[in-house]
C-alpha cells in the first residue's frame, strides 16, 4: 500500500541515522542494572508487554523510537519517559489492507505509586487520549516484581476492553460511566465523556521473565482487546486472547522483539533507545582552554574557618564537579601532571582509602581502574573508588571505568563513573550519611518531589525524626517524606517541617562544638529565643560566636531573623544572654557584667553544615559587597590600559575562543564584555573569559567581571573573586568554591560613559555555518499520511554595530515527497499554511530569512527588538518584540506584533496579495520544581483567527528542548479540519551539539501536520525570551560545573 511504503521509507534513514548516532553515546550497561535490562516495549510504543501495558517506566529522559509488525498491522511510535512519573507515547498505526488505514495517537501514562517491598507499582494509562481512535481506552495497571519474574494485572476500558469482562463498576456511580461514544470523526478532540466509560470493563495481565542470559527476557499475557473490533484490521479473523514473545537487548541502546501474537499471527519488533542526559555532542577543539600567564602565584586571602568537620564544599543544584578537599593534593597543587606521577597518586590515595592492590591506567579522558572488590562490598566500594580516583585527577578526566577481579560484581564490561554521576552521589553525601547512623533504615529511593524511606523490618520505632529530617535534606526539591515500615504500613511527612528539624539539628551539631548543649528552641513571630547548657567555662568569644552562628543557621543564609535570644544556663540558673537586635539590648550578661556583643564578626557570612563560616555573596545586605559595589560602579576611578596592554588582553581573550567586545578597569575590578557566541553553556564562557582576565590585569585588581552580551544587548553580568580563580586555576580550588563569593546580575550596556572601551576591530563581526533540515508532515491517511522533505541550509549573521545586525540563510531543496500534501479543508479562510506543497515544489533554490535586527536593553530586565525582512520561507515583513525578564524571577512576560506580507511560491524576492496584522502576548513559567517550562500565548494568527497557545517543554542540561503544544482559536471546525484544534510535538535540538563548528541555532523536528490554516504564528526567529536564556541565573547556576572546562 502506498502509504504504508512511503512511512517504510521515511521511518528507515531516521532508525539508521539513530542507531549510527547513538551508539557511541550510552554507556554499557551494568549487571546489577537487571531492572532496567528487562523493560521492554508493548507493540503500541510504550513500556509494556506484547499487547498490553505494564506500571513500570523508563528512566527519566529516555526517549525510544520503534516499529513493530504483526500483519496485517504495523505501528510506529516515539516513547519519552517526560518526568519519572509520565510516559508520552506519539504513534502511527495501520493495516496494509485498508484503503484509509492510517491512525494517529497519543498515549499518556502516569505513575500513581511507586513499587514497595509489599505494594505493587501502580499507574494509569490513556491510549488515543486526543481523539476517539481505533485504539482508544484507559486501563489501571498493577505491576509487582518477584525476583526474576515482573508480574502485571490490569483492568481497562474502550479498546482494551473490547474483550468484554465484567461489569463496569463506575456505573452504579453515575450512568454516564455506562456508555461510551463512538464519535469518530472527532478524531482529535478530547473525548473527555468517554474516559472509564463502557458496559464492560476488561481485564488484562502477563509475566515478564528476566532470563539467565543477559538482556534476554519472555514475556506472556492474557490481552483483554479483540483485534477483530478494529476498523484498521478488518481481515482479521482470528484473535486467540494469549500473546508470548521474547525482548532481546545485545547492547544498552537496541531492543529486539519476536512473537506470537492472535494465536496464529508471528510478530517482530525494534526499538532504538536513548537518553537525552546523556547527549554530550562534540567538543570543539579549535580553540581549547588555555592555562593563564602571569596569575599570582601567592592567594591574596585568608584561610577559611573550619569546623573540624570533613571540610567538601556544599555546591548549589545543578554544578558538575566532584568537591574538593581543602587541604590540596600533589595533583591539586599543580606537582603532578604527567601519567607516570598520576598513576602513582591515585594508586596510593586508593591504598590510604582502603582499596589496595589497585591496577591504575590512564587513558585519554578517562582512568580504567581494576579492583578486588568481595561481591558483598561491590556496591559500596566501587562509588567510593570513583570519588577517590576523580578527586585526585585534573578535570580533563571526565570518568573513571572500574573493573572488578571477582567477576562481574560490578558489570563484566565495568561500571563507567562520569563526574557528573559522582558528584550528584558526594553532593548528598553528608545528609545520607546522617540518616544512615541514625539507624533503623534499609533504603532511601527519590522519585520527583517525594523521597521514600525503608525501614528495617521487625524493628518499629527505629526511625527517629532526625532520621526523617535527614531524608527531607537530601534534595531541595523534595516536598514529602514517606516512611514505608514492615507491613506496608506508610508515613507521609510534609519536608518544609523536617527541614525546620534538620536546621534544629546544624543548629545543636555548632553549638557543641563551642561547648553549648542546645535544652530548647522556640520560635516567636519571626524571631527565636535558644536556651542553653554550659558544658564547661566558657566567654565573650563563645558567646559571640554562638550568637552569630545561630542567627546563620536560623535564617537559612538568605534573609534575617526579627530577634534572636540566647539564655546560657547552668545548674538550673541563667548565668549569661545574649540578644539580638542591639535595638533590644544587645548585650552579654555574666556575673553582674554588661559587655558588647560584636556584630559585624558575621557581616557576609554564611554557616554551611560542612563547611563552616564563609563569605557568600548575598547573605547579607549590610555585608562589605555594597561598598564594593559602589566603588565599582564610579567613573572617576576608571583606570585606562595602553594600547599594548589592552591588545594582549584581546589576543588572551581570543585566545580562549571568545569574541572580546569591550573592557573597563576600575576601582579594584576588571571587566570585559563577550558574545555569546559559539558555547551553549554560558558559564564556559565566564570561565574562558576570567582566565583571560586574570592572567593580564593589573595585579591590584580583586574582582573580575564577564557581560555577556547576545546581538549587542547585555543578558547577565558575572563577578567572580580573583583568588578564588587563581586557585582552581592551580588544582587548589573548584567551581564551587568560586561560586561561594559570585555575584550575578542584570547587567548594562557597555558604554564611552560609563568607562568602557571598545576593542579595535570589535565591529563587524560575522559568523555562518551549514547544516541540514527536515520538514515533516503527519496526517492521517485521508491527509497525505507522513510526508518529508530534506533540506541543506547555509546561515550567516552580520553584527554591524552594537545591537544591529542582519541574519539570512539559503536553502537548497534535496529530497523528499511534500509537495504532495493535500491542501487543508478550509474554503475561506486564508491559505496562509496549506499551500505547503507549492511551496517545496517552487522554492527548489530558497531565501529562506534575510532579516535586519535591531536589539538593545532601554533599562534593566527589559529588552526591545525590532525587525525587518524576510522572516520565513512564506512570510516577510516588520514589527516589534518587548520582553520583560527580572533575573532572579521564575516568571517572564513577553509581546510582539509584526506586519507581515505572503511571499511567492519560489521563495525568493516576490511577495503575494494577502497582508495581515498578527502578535501575541505570552507568559513564560520555569516550574524548576517540576523540571519542566511553559508558555501561555494569547492574540491574532496568520489567518486573522483570535485565540490562544500554550506550550510545556522539558529543557535538558546539553540545550534540547522535548514539548508539545496546542492551539485553540475562534475559527470554526468546518474550515480548520478534522483536528478540531492545532497541537503538536517537538524536539529542538542544538545544533552545536552535533556539528564540528560552533552554531547556536536550533534544529527543529515536529509531529504535526503541515497543511492546516488555523492556529497557525509566524516564525521569526528565536524568541527573546530564548535569546536572552543564557545570561539569567537559573542559566548559569545549572552550569556552573562547566567553568572550567
Amino acid at each position: 500500500m502506498t502509504v504504508r511504503r512511503g512511512i517504510g521509507k521515511a521511518l528507515c534513514p531516521v532508525l539508521v541515522a539513530a542507531v549510527l548516532g547513538w551508539a557511541g553515546n550510552t554507556p554499557p550497561a551494568n549487571a546489577a542494572d537487571g531492572y532496567r535490562d528487562s523493560l521492554s516495549f508493548s507493540n503500541l510504543g510504550g513500556v509494556g508487554l506484547v499487547a498490553t501495558r505494564t506500571a513500570r517506566f523508563l528512566p527519566d529522559g529516555e526517549i525510544s523510537l520503534g516499529a513493530s509488525v504483526e500483519d496485517p498491522l504495523a505501528s510506529y511510535f516515539l516513547t519519552w519517559q517526560a518526568t519519572p512519573w509520565l510516559e508520552v507515547t506519539a504513534r502511527y498505526s495501520e493495516a496494509w489492507k485498508e484503503p484509509d488505514d492510517l491512525d494517529r495517537g497519543l498515549d499518556l501514562k502516569l505513575r500513581l505509586v511507586q513499587e514497595g517491598d509489599v505494594l505493587p507499582a501502580v499507574a494509569v494509562g490513556f491510549q488515543d487520549l486526543l481523539g476517539n481512535g481505533p485504539f482508544a481506552g484507559e486501563y489501571l495497571v498493577f505491576s509487582k516484581r518477584f525476583d526474576a519474574f515482573d508480574v502485571s494485572l490490569g483492568v481497562s476500558w474502550g479498546y482494551p476492553a473490547s474483550r468484554g469482562g465484567i461489569d463496569n463498576p463506575l456505573s452504579h456511580i453515575a450512568g454516564s460511566f455506562e456508555r461510551r461514544n463512538d464519535n469518530r470523526d472527532r478524531n482529535g478532540v478530547p473525548a473527555i465523556k468517554n474516559l472509564f466509560s463502557g458496559d464492560k470493563m476488561g481485564v488484562f495481565g502477563g509475566i515478564e521473565y528476566r532470563t539467565p542470559l543477559r538482556g534476554l527476557t519472555f514475556k506472556v499475557e492474557y490481552n483483554g482487546g479483540d483485534a477483530r473490533t478494529l476498523d484498521l484490521a478488518n481481515a482479521i479473523g482470528k484473535d486467540f486472547p494469549v500473546n508470548a514473545a521474547f525482548n532481546y537487548r545485545p547492547v544498552p541502546w537496541i531492543n529486539l522483539a519476536a512473537g506470537f501474537a492472535r494465536g496464529d499471527t508471528v510478530g517482530v519488533g525494534l526499538t532504538v533507545r536513548t537518553n537525552l542526559h546523556d547527549l554530550a555532542g562534540r567538543r570543539k577543539n579549535a580553540a581549547p582552554p588555555t592555562p593563564p600567564t602571569g596569575a599570582p602565584s601567592e592567594y591574596r586571602s585568608e584561610p577559611r574557618p573550619t569546623t573540624g568537620r570533613p571540610e567538601y564544599a556544599v555546591p548549589p543544584a545543578g554544578m558538575g564537579r566532584v568537591p574538593v578537599a581543602l587541604v590540596p593534593v600533589s595533583a591539586r597543587d599543580g606537582t603532578a601532571t604527567d601519567a607516570g606521577k598520576l598513576t602513582a597518586l591515585v594508586t596510593r590515595a586508593l591504598y590510604d582509602a582502603g582499596l589496595g592492590g589497585a591496577l591504575v591506567e590512564l587513558k585519554g579522558d578517562q582512568a580504567e581502574v581494576t579492583l578486588s572488590l568481595p561481591p558483598e562490598e561491590a556496591a559500596a566500594k566501587s562509588l567510593r573508588a570513583a570519588y577517590v580516583v576523580l578527586s585526585r585527577l585534573p578535570l580533563r578526566y571526565e570518568a573513571v571505568r572500574l573493573r572488578n577481579r571477582y567477576g562481574d560484581a560490578v558489570g563484566r564490561e565495568g561500571q563507567l563513573y562520569s563526574r557528573r554521576t559522582v558528584e550528584s552521589f558526594a553532593r548528598v553525601d553528608a545528609a545520607f550519611n546522617d540518616l544512615l547512623a541514625a539507624g533503623g533504615v534499609s533504603g532511601v529511593t527519590a522519585e520527583g518531589d517525594v523521597v521514600s524511606v525503608q525501614m528495617v523490618p521487625r524493628r518499629p520505632g527505629a526511625m527517629s525524626t532526625a532520621s526523617i529530617a535527614a531524608a527531607a535534606d537530601l534534595l531541595a526539591s523534595v516536598r514529602t517524606v514517606r516512611v514505608i515500615k514492615a507491613l506496608g504500613e506508610t508515613e507521609r511527612h510534609d519536608a518544609r517541617m523536617m527541614r525546620t528539624e534538620r536546621v534544629r539539628e546544624h543548629l545543636a551539631r555548632f553549638l557543641d562544638d563551642l561547648g553549648f548543649v542546645l535544652d530548647r528552641l522556640r520560635q516567636d513571630n519571626g524571631g527565636y529565643d535558644l536556651t542553653l547548657q554550659a558544658r564547661g567555662r566558657f566567654g565573650d568569644e563563645e558567646l559571640n560566636r554562638a550568637m552569630q552562628g545561630a542567627r546563620a543557621i536560623l535564617s537559612g543564609g538568605d534573609g534575617e531573623v526579627d530577634h534572636l535570644a540566647i539564655i546560657v544556663m547552668r545548674g538550673g540558673i541563667e548565668v549569661a544572654r545574649a540578644d539580638y537586635p542591639p535595638s533590644a539590648g544587645v548585650a552579654a550578661v555574666r556575673q553582674g557584667s554588661t559587655e558588647s556583643v560584636d556584630e559585624s564578626a558575621n557581616r557576609g557570612m554564611r554557616y554551611l553544615p560542612l563547611f563552616g563560616f564563609v563569605r557568600w555573596g548575598g547573605a547579607d545586605a549590610g555585608s562589605g559587597k555594597l561598598e564594593r559595589q559602589s566603588r565599582r560602579r564610579l567613573v572617576a576611578s576608571t583606570r585606562t590600559l595602553t594600547e599594548g596592554e589592552a591588545e594582549r588582553l584581546k589576543e588572551a581573550v581570543r585566545a580562549q575562543g571568545l569574541c572580546p567586545l569591550g573592557w573597563r578597569v576600575s576601582g579594584d575590578s576588571a571587566e570585559i564584555a563577550v558574545a555569546v557566541d559559539g558555547f551553549d553553556n554560558t558559564a564556559t564562557v565566564v570561565g574562558r573569559a576570567v582566565r583571560a582576565l586574570t592572567a593580564t590585569a593589573p595585579g591590584d585588581v580583586d574582582w573580575l567581571g564577564v557581560t555577556a552580551m547576545v546581538r549587542g544587548a547585555p543578558v547577565g553580568e558575572v563577578q567572580v573573586l580573583r583568588r578564588d580563580v587563581d586557585k582552581a586555576l592551580d588544582f587548589a580550588g573548584s567551581p564551587e568554591e568560586i561560586w561561594l563569593n559570585t555575584e550575578i546580575t542584570s547587567g548594562a550596556a557597555p558604554s564611552e560613559a560609563h568607562g568602557w572601551r571598545r576593542f579595535k576591530g570589535a565591529y563587524p563581526r560575522f559568523s555562518w555555518g551549514i547544516y541540514p533540515e527536515v520538514w515533516q508532515h503527519f496526517g492521517n491517511g485521508s491527509d497525505g499520511g507522513y510526508r518529508a522533505q530534506g533540506f541543506v541550509t547555509v546561515a550567516g549573521e552580520l553584527d554591524l554595530v552594537q545591537g544591529l545586525g542582519v541574519r539570512a540563510a539559503l536553502t537548497r531543496d534535496i529530497a523528499g515527497d511534500l509537495d504532495r500534501v493535500p491542501v487543508g479543508p478550509g474554503s475561506v479562510t486564508p491559505r496562509v499554511r496549506s499551500d505547503v506543497g507549492r511551496y517545496v515544489e517552487e522554492g527548489k533554490n530558497a531565501i529562506s530569512e534575510a532579516v535586519v535586527d535591531y536589539l538593545f536593553r532601554p533599562m534593566e530586565d527589559i529588552y526591545l527588538r525590532a525587525s525587518a525582512g524576510l522572516y520565513e520561507p512564506m512570510f516577510g515583513g516588520v514589527g516589534l518584540e518587548a520582553l520583560y525578564r527580572p533575573q532572579r524571577s521564575s516568571y517572564a512576560i513577553a509581546a510582539e506584533v509584526n506586519w507581515v506580507k505572503q511571499r511567492d511560491f519560489d521563495q525568493l524576492l516576490d511577495f503575494r496579495s494577502y497582508t495581515v496584522w498578527t502578535g501575541h502576548v505570552s507568559l513564560y513559567r520555569d516550574w524548576s520544581s517540576l523540571g519542566l517550562e511553559s508558555v501561555v500565548s494569547i492574540g491574532r494568527y496568520l489567518a486573522g483567527d483570535w485565540g490562544g497557545t500554550i506550550d510545556v517543554y522539558r529543557r535538558f542540561d546539553n540545550g534540547m528542548r522535548l514539548g508539545a503544544w496546542a492551539t485553540v482559536t475562534d475559527l470554526p471546525r468546518s474550515e480548520f479540519g478534522r483536528d478540531s484544534f492545532a497541537k503538536g510535538l517537538y524536539l529542538a535540538i542544538p545544533l552545536d551539539l552535533f556539528l564540528p563548528w560552533s552554531l547556536r541555532r536550533d534544529a527543529v523536528v515536529e509531529a504535526r501536520a503541515l497543511n492546516r490554516d488555523g492556529g497557525q504564528r509566524l516564525k521569526s526567529g528565536r524568541s527573546l525570551y530564548e535569546l536572552t536564556r543564557p545570561g539569567t541565573l537559573r542559566a548559569l547556576q545549572a552550569g556552573w560545573g562547566d567553568l572550567l572546562d
